[in-house]
């Protein structure tokens, strides 16, 4: 019988005592283990211990699951918006592309010969749907 030792969750060895073979193996797959931690070591520049805040950012923007749930949630505003323009009348979807060229209200009300308050009526109504379904 001899004793080995692990550690806890707490980073304390705990001893335990087991037979000759199974404290062999132990030994052999503990001194494996340390050999690849030495040549990880050894080869790889950056460890996750010693990172800088731009390696975090960076690791952070390169999180595949990250991307992935970036890209689904994207897919779906972009149903929910297609959705809505469905939704709207040709005159609101000419109102959203005037406002899109960065024309103002006065403009506008001007291009299509109706008052400013209806424009802002309009683009306030629009506005309210939009923020129903997003």
């Amino acid at each position: 019988m001899q004793k080995i030792y692990f550690k806890n969750f707490n980073g304390k060895k705990e001893f335990v005592e087991v037979g000759d073979e199974i404290a062999q193996v132990y030994k052999l797959c503990r001194q494996e283990e340390w050999k690849a931690n030495f040549k990880e070591r050894y080869y790889c520049t950056k460890s996750l211990d010693n990172l800088s805040e731009q390696d975090e950012k960076f690791l952070a923007f390169g999180n595949p699951e990250a991307i992935l749930i970036a890209r689904d949630i994207r897919i779906e505003r972009r149903k929910e918006i297609v959705f809505i323009l469905k939704t709207l009348k040709k005159e609101q979807i000419t109102l959203i592309k005037m406002l899109l060229k960065g024309m103002s209200l006065d403009e506008i009300a001007n291009e299509l010969g109706v008052s400013r308050p209806a424009i802002s009526q309009q683009r306030q109504t629009l506005q309210k749907k939009f923020k129903k379904f997003l």
